[in-house]
């Protein structure tokens, strides 16, 4: 089962933009693909919110909220985004997955993305 565990770890390495974060929505890690998707250093990424550079109403304030008590409780969430990054915008589809202890106790966030020009 561990070599098994390590082969789904790494196909979703090779083949995904894969980001970790804590349960106050910073970026605690992030793979190579996605470092050098965006030309970014790790260094320049961690410790930073999910939230960094955005702008919200009050509505959407509100629904991003809720997004995250919803990770928090362990539901998992779908999403498509554009990131504006060092002057090139990209197109997400990303999925955010709780991961749980043994307690069954949401310990992080896993975001599992795809540029979606990747598929044209």
């Amino acid at each position: 089962k561990g070599a098994e565990m390590e082969s789904l770890i790494h196909a979703l390495d090779q083949s995904s933009y894969v980001i970790e974060y804590d349960l106050d929505g910073y970026i605690t890690k992030a793979n190579d693909n996605y470092l050098n998707l965006l030309n970014m250093k790790r260094s320049d990424i961690i410790g930073v919110h999910h939230a960094d550079k955005m702008e919200f109403d009050d509505q959407q304030k509100t629904e991003y909220n809720k997004f995250w008590t919803d990770l928090r409780l362990g539901k998992t969430r779908k999403e498509r985004t554009r990131a504006t990054v060092n002057g090139k915008t990209y197109h997400f589809f990303e999925i955010y997955s709780p991961l749980f202890d043994e307690n069954g106790t949401v310990t992080k966030i896993l975001k599992i993305s795809h540029e979606l020009s990747d598929f044209k």
